[in-house]
């Protein structure tokens, strides 16, 4: 049986138009209480922290940035947790969306993982499934044209990577936050 390999894409970027609702990162998963400018302390540094992969896919996606005249981006502590929290919600929920199952949104989940300038910031997101390696993901990307606008965007400062693997439909999930604006959470 073959397995499809699946990428959705937010066609423009997102405006954060509210925050802290959906309490995705409660105190229990990440060690804060989230709400985008809410009491943040606590987190776990290891929560926002780049595997090798992730960190594989930063040099990939900065090296496309750079070939295309187009600034490199940052990773920001905050939208990888947000993008950590996400990717992982699929795998361990299966399903395969923007939107979480609890009504999340790229932006919401961006203000729950404390990234303070939420309420003013521009947010896109990739998302991708099935393939567990940083070339793979970035190479299903690079091949969708509105993934890849979204990785050449000039406007976009900061991303968050996330990936998770070991389970639901498609085995290995990844979720990018790709934001115009960093802040002291990006830290």
């Amino acid at each position: 049986m073959n397995k499809r390999v699946w990428v959705v894409l937010v066609g423009a970027a997102l405006v954060a138009s509210g925050c802290g609702d959906d309490d995705l990162f409660g105190d229990e998963r990440l060690g804060g209480n989230g709400g985008g400018g809410g009491q943040c302390d606590g987190f776990d540094p290891a929560a926002a922290s780049l595997d090798e992969e992730e960190q594989r896919f930063l040099e990939l996606l900065n090296q496309h940035r750079q070939a295309n005249g187009v600034p490199p981006v940052s990773a920001c502590a905050s939208l990888n947790r947000a993008a950590q929290a996400h990717s992982e919600d699929m795998r361990d929920q299966d399903y395969f969306d923007h939107s979480g199952l609890n009504g999340s949104s790229p932006s919401s989940r961006a203000c729950d993982a404390c990234f303070e300038s939420c309420q003013s910031t521009g947010f896109g997101e990739n998302i991708a499934a099935g393939n567990s390696g940083a070339e793979g993901a970035f190479d299903q990307w690079l091949n969708s044209p509105g993934h890849n606008a979204n990785m050449l965007r000039d406007s976009y400062v900061v991303v968050g990577l996330g990936r998770a693997t070991g389970g639901g439909t498609y085995g290995a999930y990844w979720t990018n936050v790709f934001a115009t604006g960093a802040d002291a959470s990006c830290d």
